[in-house]
């Protein structure tokens, strides 16, 4: 028979084994929302052309990877998140990215998010794909470091998000180059 000093290690032992997985998934949520904050936050800016709540969540030296095929052979281009913003506020018409059913892995101070996603240009549908942003954590937050995206004209699934608002999509039409989504 068990002492009641050993019942109460033993007890005391199965609640921290209980609580600790607990809160280590509180904290690995908790994180995921605020990556996904961030990686919103960003698009926001975006579609609003302020650059400067976009710096709140980049790495304005981040580099990012478009991905269309063109002709059947891969078209890459490159660019930072600063020359982005740079092209992005010049524009005239509306833009929105929308994503859903994104994927995050939080190891630490490092994030990555793969999310589908479908873009409007002055309320028109350009066209759909998928983003990887990376991200990391800093003293004011998380900031995305980079990314990688794909450019797909044809055969996007419908977004469960469903059509974008109008207020959203009613500028005219935006003179830059198609290729550039941000």
């Amino acid at each position: 028979m068990m002492s009641k000093a050993g019942c109460a290690l033993v007890v005391a032992l199965l609640l921290c084994a209980a609580v600790f997985p607990i809160r280590a998934q509180e904290a690995g949520e908790t994180e995921r929302v605020a990556v996904l904050a961030a990686v919103q936050h960003f698009l926001d800016a975006m579609a609003q052309r302020d650059t400067a709540e976009a710096r709140k969540v980049v790495m304005p030296e981040g580099r990012v990877f478009s991905v269309r095929i063109e002709a059947d052979e891969p078209v890459i281009r490159t660019f930072t998140f600063q020359e982005d913003m740079d092209k992005w506020a010049m524009r005239s018409g509306s833009i929105l990215e929308r994503v859903w059913n994104s994927e995050v892995r939080v190891h630490g101070r490092i994030a990555t998010v793969w999310t589908a996603y479908d873009f409007y240009k002055s309320g028109r549908f350009s066209h759909c794909g998928i983003d990887v942003f990376d991200l990391v954590k800093t003293a004011n937050g998380w900031k995305l470091t980079g990314g990688v995206y794909t450019v797909e004209t044809e055969s996007c699934p419908e977004s469960p998000l469903g059509p974008p608002r109008p207020e959203t999509t009613s500028e005219p039409e935006d003179p830059v180059e198609p290729e550039r989504r941000r």
